[in-house]
């Protein structure tokens, strides 16, 4: 049963981190989103203990695991300690849209002004594209407490900012 987010009741993942991690791999592997869906809940309701799973996901080869353990790591991130600086190195070194996109939402949802410079990069930057300068504009004003969004031109809004304070 999920909420009205779509949050499925956590209480009912009983397995261990790394069984929902193997299953993942195993969901990857097989291409079954169905499955990868379910070892992210997984992997998000066992907590601290998902936390090597979902760096090893974060440094895997495969775009999916990257965008999975991105979007995980936005549940988990306030309560787990430091996880902002492994986020900001995968995302200096993404080159998928997807993957770049959940690390970017990831980094908005966990406030950290950390991720400023990375932020105002994309969003200064011609070479990056439409979806990821939106997230990255949105994320970047739950950060700093702007609405950008609300803005006629969000992005012009968000670069007025940086230019004002420094980013």
């Amino acid at each position: 049963m999920a909420d009205k987010r779509g949050v499925p009741d956590l209480r009912r993942f009983k397995d261990s981190a790394e069984g929902y991690y193997q299953l993942h791999l195993e969901a990857v592997r097989e291409g079954d989103f169905s499955k990868r869906v379910t070892a992210s809940w997984g992997l998000i309701a066992r907590g601290r203990d998902s936390l090597p799973y979902l760096m090893l996901m974060l440094r895997s080869s495969n775009a999916d695991s990257r965008e999975d353990a991105g979007g995980a790591l936005g549940w988990l991130g306030r309560k787990s300690g430091d996880v902002v600086g492994e986020l900001l190195t995968a995302l200096a070194h993404e080159t998928e849209h997807q993957p770049r996109d959940a690390i970017v939402v990831t980094l908005g949802a966990l406030k950290s002004r950390a991720a400023i410079p990375a932020l105002a990069a994309l969003i200064r930057s011609d070479g990056t594209d439409g979806d990821t300068r939106r997230c990255a504009v949105e994320s970047l004003g739950k950060i700093v407490r702007k609405r950008f969004g609300t803005q006629d031109d969000p992005e012009s809004a968000a670069i007025a900012w940086l230019d004002a304070h420094g980013g």
